[in-house]
């Protein structure tokens, strides 16, 4: 199938002008003519369609990109062990003043309490402790540089054109011999952004209103090639590294029976050699970037929340100095960030087991619970059923315990329903 284009003839010129032009332009070789490149043009147009991010779009991902930077969870470790190894010290030397002041003393006015204990635990300051402290682990800073989003240019020497343009979405027309690096470019120019610091995400749908995947492709690759015939949207984003994928961070809600309604709170890159403590600290960091609230180590951990029910053998705390290969083949699967807000577990010891109680006069279970037990015990049950018995109230020779065969984070674990519990009752 053969096209034919013309240009009108003569009488079709409006102007003196553009008819001198066009018998200047009809004088030149053809592939050198203003008709040819016309006519070029037209034969490898493609149609992109591409949603540009807005301006908080652009701004979130500049100051939340310094929440991946910091010192890793080993660099971490070793800086709390040598701050509580100079804290006490600090103790023992202020502790040492205060003695040797104490025992300086000669007024009858301080003896005159007539408890030298209390004196005593007044001079060293004991008696007014404070609890109240906070831990900050790395101070992040937001960049403060505006990043003015400006619309895209109707043209780059032609070879992309802008169609329609309406609240961030783009249809343009493209040459599609144009090379991958070119485009990126083009993009880089439009949101005063480099070229590495945002990724091109391709979608199924027409919109875009999938969640779609990321683009690994070379860029000498053509657009063509690249993506022809599909929508795209650029994400403000570093690209991931060949090892690394994006992991999803979502809230734990241990009141929440729905896990569906629980709220994801964003996305990291790892790879199978991060440690679970290092995503521990990405978490605070950009926990602290999005939401502005600076969480003390003491108060989080991260846990694996398995559907497959938890009689399953797999720990659902998790370790801090384990590699995610460990977490098998779907090492990259969602993690489940818990922030307590139960004082009575906050920086305590032990290894914590969710529990619910179980009201067998009127068929009812209680809310989920966490209690704390030594592990290394003499008796770990026992230890773990005396924890039980201190958050419950009841004695230790009266509480049982069960694990539900199918639990799946339901509303009900039990495979009986409870109107059949109450008939056999």
């Amino acid at each position: 199938v053969f096209q034919l284009y013309y240009d009108g003839g003569l009488e079709k010129m409006v102007s003196k002008e553009s008819r001198e032009a066009t018998l200047a332009d009809r004088k030149l070789p053809f592939e050198k003519s203003a008709m040819f490149q016309i006519l070029d043009r037209k034969c490898f147009s493609t149609v992109v369609k591409v949603r540009l991010p807005s301006q908080d779009e652009i701004d979130k991902a500049r100051s939340t990109s310094t929440a991946l930077q910091g010192p890793s969870w080993k660099e971490t470790v070793a800086i709390m062990c040598e701050e509580d190894k100079q804290q006490q010290q600090q103790q023992l030397v202020g502790k040492s003043q205060l003695m040797a002041d104490y025992m300086q003393k000669t007024t009858p006015e301080f003896f005159y309490n007539r408890d030298p204990p209390k004196n005593l635990r007044v001079a060293l300051n004991e008696d007014s402790i404070s609890v109240s402290e906070s831990e900050t682990l790395v101070a992040s800073t937001s960049s403060s540089h505006p990043i003015s989003l400006r619309l895209p240019k109707d043209s780059t020497d032609g070879r992309i054109v802008r169609i329609q343009s309406h609240d961030g979405y783009h249809k343009l027309d493209v040459d599609s011999r144009m090379h991958l690096i070119e485009f990126k470019t083009w993009v880089a120019d439009q949101l005063k952004m480099d070229k590495d610091q945002f990724v091109i995400v391709k979608h199924s749908t027409d919109d875009g209103s999938d969640t779609g995947y990321e683009t690994n492709l070379q860029d000498d690759v053509t657009v063509s090639n690249a993506f022809q015939s599909c929508f795209i949207s650029i994400k403000p984003r570093a690209p991931l590294k060949h090892n690394e994928k994006m992991m999803q961070i979502v809230l734990f809600e241990m009141h929440e029976l729905q896990k569906d309604n629980w709220r994801p709170l964003f996305e990291l890159p790892v790879s199978q050699t991060t440690l679970v403590g290092d995503v521990l600290l990405q978490c605070l960091r950009m926990y602290k970037e999005v939401y502005g609230d600076d969480l003390p180590l003491k108060m989080v951990r991260l846990r694996e929340v398995f559907s497959s029910g938890i009689g399953t053998g797999q720990r659902s705390l998790l370790n801090l100095n384990t590699p995610l290969d460990k977490r098998g083949y779907n090492w990259n699967s969602p993690m489940y960030l818990q922030i307590f807000g139960d004082q009575r577990i906050i920086g305590k010891p032990g290894n914590a087991v969710m529990v619910r109680q179980f009201r067998p006069s009127t068929v009812e279970i209680g809310p989920v619970e966490e209690v704390l037990f030594d592990a290394q015990a003499e008796n770990p049950v026992l230890s773990f059923l005396e924890a039980v018995s201190r958050r419950s109230r009841i004695p230790v020779e009266r509480v049982a315990v069960i694990e539900p065969k199918e639990y799946n984070w339901s509303e009900w674990p039990y495979l009986k329903s409870r109107l059949e519990m109450l008939e056999s009752r």
